[in-house]
């Protein structure tokens, strides 16, 4: 059943960028489609409330839960996070397809890259990681919704990519962090961000 998913293009297979085992050990399935994300992280589990719902106002009473953008619990962050990935997907292969201003930030707008993501048993999960093949720079890419994450998001990163590679290819790399950020990012967050070697690019910055 997984491999009929796997290739109906329902479910994505994902690999931290250093490998996994043969035996498929450590590899994570995600449902990369919108659509049916929304649909299973929201509207099945509200099913009943969105039948019987009848002021209308179910979405802005029982979903939306943040009082500064539309920030819905257990999908606007993955998402944001499946967005990001989406475009730096397309423009893998294919230089043609960098038109988002996200490449020229990242400085991919030309030269091979790999991307992944990263995670280990017991440490933190990266979001993403951009590995440029021309120039040797390890890119460490966090993505957070501003409705729903903390307040201090640069150190949240900063905490994240001190754990990321220490060893093997990847050792000798130039490192550079990326906090990538949905509505507008404040003075305050690029300064603080910008302190610890983080530089924040916010969704305005994407197109």
């Amino acid at each position: 059943m997984l491999d009929r998913l796997l290739d109906y293009g329902i479910v994505h297979e994902r690999r931290p960028l250093e490998g996994v085992k043969n035996n498929r050990s450590g590899v994570r399935y995600y449902m990369d489609d919108f659509y049916l994300n929304f649909y299973f992280q929201v509207l099945r589990p509200m099913e009943s409330k969105i039948r019987g719902n009848d002021n209308g106002q179910l979405f802005s009473t029982g979903v939306v839960k943040s009082k500064n953008g539309y920030y819905i619990p257990n999908f606007s962050g993955k998402a944001f996070e499946l967005l990001i990935g989406d475009i730096l997907r397309s423009g893998c292969a294919d230089e043609s397809r960098r038109t988002q201003n996200i490449f020229a930030r990242l400085s991919l707008k030309k030269g091979s890259y790999e991307w992944g993501t990263y995670w280990k048993q017991g440490e933190t999960q990266i979001d993403l990681v951009v590995a440029g093949l021309d120039d040797r720079e390890l890119r460490i890419v966090e993505t957070k919704w501003i409705g729903g994450a903390p307040s201090d998001t640069a150190a949240v990163a900063s905490q994240v990519v001190s754990k990321l590679y220490d060893s093997g290819k990847w050792k000798s790399w130039h490192r550079s962090h990326y906090l990538v950020v949905s509505g507008k990012a404040t003075e305050s967050l690029r300064t603080k961000s910008a302190a610890q070697g983080v530089s924040v690019v916010s969704l305005a910055d994407l197109f």
